[in-house]
């Protein structure tokens, strides 16, 4: 494989993924993807940036808008999941994204938003058309109301809501009374399972259009091994990667 753990830092540091500045992954952020690791906040920038991608390719206009998730700052101020000072870092994070969240909300299509909350990934689904936000994580929540990913979306919506009726956009004041939905799958359970969380987000940013579906995949511990080998391999052969052809090289030579 394309990864290792017996490299030099040297080695380690060299770039397998370039969109572009903001989205690049490098020999070292590729184990992270493994089931007993855990992911890091880079594979999912990237992730969501090629989930953007073959959106527009497939419909030749953006259906579905997925948010990046460059706040490595919320695994710190998650703690304070009430406070002023995560509000105002939410309303950083969506300044990135408003130019795209706008006109994607405006036309009344889907907008994902990727988060880390401790090492914990999971996934919040705006559908204003339907009036809903549809929470995606691997965990359940008994609680729901109460869960840290429930209070994220509510922010996230009021934050939104905020900005948009501040543009004069009458619209913008209906998503903090969005309905909220717990989604279920059959490979959720009552504990995290944080080293696998990340994976999980992925798929569900990749097969999620509004409605439940089931994956034998994503059921079995052991095949969920060889989709994390299928998802790196979408990473580094996507067409908006710059360098592939130096990577796949390198893994002809080392087959030879």
């Amino acid at each position: 494989m394309v990864w290792g753990a017996h490299f030099s830092a040297g080695m380690l540091s060299e770039q397998l993924v370039y969109y572009n500045r903001h989205a690049a992954l490098t020999r070292a952020n590729m184990p992270t993807m493994l089931p007993d690791v855990g992911l890091c906040d880079a594979v999912i920038e990237c992730w969501s940036m090629l989930m953007n991608r073959l959106e527009t390719d497939e419909y030749d206009f953006q259906r579905m808008s997925f948010f990046g998730i460059g706040h490595m700052a919320f695994n710190v101020l998650l703690h304070y999941v009430n406070g002023i000072t995560f509000i105002a870092i939410v309303t950083v994070i969506l300044i990135i994204c408003y130019f795209k969240a706008v006109s994607v909300l405006l036309q009344g299509y889907l907008l994902f938003v990727p988060f880390n909350i401790e090492g914990h990934f999971a996934c919040v689904y705006f559908k204003s058309k339907a009036g809903t936000v549809d929470l995606l994580d691997h965990q359940l929540h008994p609680d729901l109301n109460k869960s840290k990913i429930c209070k994220l979306a509510s922010l996230i919506g009021s934050t939104l809501s905020d900005y948009l009726e501040s543009k004069g956009i009458d619209r913008g004041s209906e998503m903090v009374m969005f309905e909220h939905r717990q989604i279920k799958f059959p490979w959720q359970s009552s504990s995290p399972n944080l080293p696998e969380s990340g994976l999980f987000t992925m798929m569900h940013m990749l097969m999620y259009d509004g409605n439940p579906f089931d994956n034998e995949d994503l059921r079995r511990k052991i095949s969920r091994r060889y989709l994390v080998f299928q998802l790196t391999a979408a990473l580094i052969l996507a067409d908006i990667n710059t360098i592939p052809d130096e990577v796949v090289g390198k893994v002809n030579q080392f087959l030879v």
